[in-house]
Formats: C-alpha cells, sequence, structure tokens
C-alpha cells in the first residue's frame, strides 16, 4: 500500500488548450495503477469571481413604462448593499431620468421600487434562481404593482431579502468520481441532470478574500469498487447551479491523496 499526493494548481494549466482556469485537464507523466481512494486534502480560492454578470446573464430585467419596454443593465461585479442601489438607480436614472426609486430598508434587508405612475416588471430573463431578480430578493419573475397609499406611489417590495454575497459554495468534478450526486435544475427544459461530484466546498469568506480550506468539504473522498489507473485529471470547478465557474482569469488549486497498491514490475 502506497501513498502519493498531487498539487493541482490551474496556474501551470495549458493556457493555449483552456482559456478558463475552472475547467482544465491534467495529463500525468506516469500512470498511477491500482488506485483504490482518492480524497481532497485541500482546496485553495480567491472569492474574486462575478456575483453579478453577462455571462450568468443575471445583471439585467426589463421593464415596461408609459408602454415602451426598456432592459435595465447593471456592469459586471460584485457590490455592497449600497452601492448595487445606487448603481441600479443609476441605471433606471440613465433611461427614463427622475421616474423610479429603488432602495433598501436597513432594518429588514428588503428592496423597494416605486414609481409615480404604472409600471410593470419582468425579472424572468434568466432561470429563476439565477435571476438578478431573485438575488435582489423578488421570488416571483413578473410583476404589476399596485397603487401604495402610504407613499402616494405604485410599489413592489421583495418577498425575500438582498443577496450580495451570491453563491455560498461550490462544487468540484474530478473526472466521473464522487458520491455526492446533485441535481442542477434547468427552468426552460423542465429537466433534472444529475453530475458526479467528489466534493462540495463550502466558501466561508467574503468577496475579495483567500479561502485556505482543508476541513469543511462534504464528500471528498471517493472509494473504488475495484483499483483503477489514473493517467488524467479532468478538472472542472462549478457554481450551484452547474455552470463553469468563470474566475476572471484567475486561479485556484487543491491537493488529491492517492492510496493505491504497489506491485513490483520487475517480477
Amino acid at each position: 500500500m502506497e501513498k502519493i499526493i498531487i498539487n493541482i494548481d490551474s496556474r501551470f494549466s495549458n493556457k493555449k488548450l483552456y482559456n478558463n482556469s475552472s475547467k482544465f485537464t491534467l495529463n500525468l507523466d506516469n500512470t498511477i495503477k491500482n488506485v483504490y481512494d482518492i480524497n481532497i486534502t485541500s482546496f485553495e480560492f480567491i472569492n474574486l469571481y462575478y456575483t453579478f454578470s453577462n455571462k450568468k446573464n443575471n445583471n439585467s430585467f426589463t421593464f415596461v413604462y408609459d408602454s415602451e419596454l426598456y432592459n435595465l443593465i447593471i456592469p459586471d461585479g460584485f457590490y455592497q448593499s449600497n452601492d448595487l442601489i445606487n448603481i441600479i438607480q443609476t441605471s433606471f436614472d440613465n433611461l427614463i431620468y427622475g421616474v423610479f426609486n429603488i432602495s433598501i430598508n436597513s432594518d429588514n434587508g428588503k428592496i423597494t421600487i416605486s414609481s409615480k405612475n404604472p409600471f410593470k416588471i419582468d425579472f424572468s430573463n434568466n432561470s429563476y434562481i439565477q435571476s438578478l431578480g431573485y438575488l435582489l430578493g423578488f421570488r416571483n419573475k413578473k410583476y404589476n404593482p399596485s397603487f401604495n397609499s402610504s407613499i402616494s406611489r405604485y410599489s413592489i417590495t421583495s418577498e425575500g431579502l438582498l443577496n450580495i454575497s451570491g453563491d455560498n459554495y461550490l462544487f468540484l468534478k474530478v473526472n466521473d468520481y464522487g458520491n455526492l450526486y446533485t441535481n442542477f435544475y434547468y427552468d426552460i427544459e423542465n429537466v433534472l441532470v444529475p453530475k458526479k461530484i467528489l466534493a462540495k466546498l463550502i466558501l466561508s469568506v467574503n468577496k475579495t478574500q483567500t479561502d485556505f480550506d482543508n476541513n469543511t468539504f462534504i464528500s471528498k473522498k471517493f472509494i473504488f469498487r475495484q483499483p483503477v489507473n489514473i493517467s488524467k485529471f479532468d478538472i472542472e470547478l462549478l457554481d450551484p447551479h452547474g455552470n463553469t465557474l468563470d474566475l476572471n482569469y484567475m486561479d485556484f488549486s487543491f491537493t488529491i491523496e492517492l492510496n493505491y497498491l504497489y506491485q513490483n514490475e520487475s517480477y
């Protein structure tokens, strides 16, 4: 019985072949034979990927005002609560100045969007739970606000709370190994697509901070039913929705521990 420890760092992946550091293949110099288990022992990650982005299709929504359709878009990024509200307010004003107001209740974290005149708002440009509206706390796709006499405006208030952190965990996929199964729901096709996941990685730090994780994995070890030979690792870092993570050309690393049965091939 032998053990081998392998450091995997996306900085050293073949950038000519893989332009996304979250998805790449590492070919081993030598095939490791008779492997009977694989274990993730560490994970190092700088939490710099965007909560809101055009690639994730969660940085915009549409609204109708005075029979005209508008598309509100915010820049890619991660924001503090007040900064996000100010960005959306500015985006409203750039489209129709002085008509809309967006605010956050500092006591309960809920968002209110209002106007003096009737309007309709649609957050359904993306899968329900991935949309900008969902992160703002709105749990319906479309709204037709009613008149709020207490503020003398047409308004909607979010059912949920503002979420500026985005994801609180990630998935690490290595080859087809893993005991953890997750169903990624695709709203348009209305189907469930299962994937084998080697490790669920808990994000314990805020944006711009580095996560050095060596003990909060879920399902970090996989035992093979019979020994296998491993010549490469197909690696993919996924968000909770099953999307390959866009790290904005930043990198991550982790450590793999393999236990294998040694055979002296000289005999």
